[in-house]
């Protein structure tokens, strides 16, 4: 059906059940190989297999691995493989996210992640959600 797609998961939980292995399971059903990987040495094939990647929970990595992965996410388009960043928070208007709910994150930091985070959207192909609200923000 085409090139195959790698989908980067977080840990493998009630999130990635229903954020990447269902989804996974119906793109398989239409024909698609579809390769996972929780980034933790798993063989899934070379990086030019891969004419689509989709990066799952990336929001909540590190201002430095978000750093990294803007590097990884930028030399995938140089090749021509799409990349799809993924998402299930509003995490803009998240109360606990921005520091009003019971663990408070310092303001500037919270602005750095947040600005890493934007860039790290801004440099993939789209944005994988789920809701058209979550879509809208």
């Amino acid at each position: 059906m085409g090139p195959a797609i790698l989908w980067v998961c977080g840990g493998r939980d009630g999130c990635w059940w229903y954020r990447a292995e269902l989804p996974r399971r119906w793109l398989a059903a239409q024909g698609y190989d579809v390769r996972m990987t929780n980034a933790e040495g798993e063989d899934v094939g070379h990086i030019d297999d891969f004419g689509a990647v989709v990066l799952q929970r990336l929001s909540y990595n590190s201002i430095e691995g978000t750093t990294e992965m803007l590097g990884f996410v930028r030399a995938l388009r140089r090749r021509g493989a799409r990349v799809f960043y993924e998402i299930d928070d509003d995490l803009w208007r998240n109360s606990f996210i921005r520091g009003t709910g019971p663990a408070p994150v310092h303001r500037a930091l919270r602005r750095a992640a947040f600005a890493q985070m934007e860039r790290l959207i801004g440099a993939c192909s789209g944005v994988l959600c789920t809701t058209p609200e979550l879509g809208r923000v």
